[in-house]
């Protein structure tokens, strides 16, 4: 066994591949201690999706630091999406490339991804990251994605809040501009 591109101290959060079936996703991780970092690049070294301009990470920034989940979500993720949008992402045609290659590249078969299994932090940003691709292209100001976020993730969310987190947390991706 051993580790994929991204370095070797990452192994200890169970990124290994075993032969081809790319057995590397984080299971049953904590998302309040970070593992939605190594959850983003994972997303982001797979080549599957279009530049997110660092949204993927902003909203996990902006959601892990919020004081509770919503209630329409199951289970808590910081990338909080319905019961409906995950059904969504199983079955809109438009997805069904991205979808190839999650299987190709990740070894998971999408549609049959439960939202049980949105616990593991890897499923929840696919999750998000097939969201998002529903949506169109993504803004690369801040503010914009503040509007998406609000708008597909989180519709009690306030607008100056996720900016706020944004450009105050130096771990960011992209622009700041906005």
């Amino acid at each position: 066994q051993g580790c994929l591109s991204w370095k070797e101290d990452n192994c200890r959060f169970g990124l290994l591949t075993s032969g081809v079936s790319n057995d590397f996703l984080v299971l049953n991780a904590d998302l309040s201690t970070g593992d939605y970092e190594v959850a983003v690049r994972i997303v982001l070294e797979s080549n599957i999706f279009p530049d997110d301009h660092g949204i993927l990470l902003r909203v996990a920034q902006v959601e892990s630091k919020s004081q509770g989940y919503r209630d329409d979500t199951l289970p808590p993720s910081v990338w909080p999406l319905s019961e409906n949008q995950l059904e969504e992402t199983k079955a809109r045609g438009m997805l069904s490339a991205l979808r190839e290659q999650i299987r190709v590249k990740l070894g998971v078969e999408w549609t049959t991804v439960s939202s049980l299994e949105l616990q593991r932090p890897v499923y929840s940003a696919l999750a998000a990251s097939l969201l998002l691709s529903t949506i169109g292209p993504v803004p690369s100001q801040i503010v914009e994605q503040a509007k998406l976020w609000k708008q597909h993730f989180n519709l009690d969310g306030n607008v100056d809040d996720f900016t706020y987190v944004a450009r105050r947390d130096r771990r960011s991706l992209g622009p700041e501009g906005g």
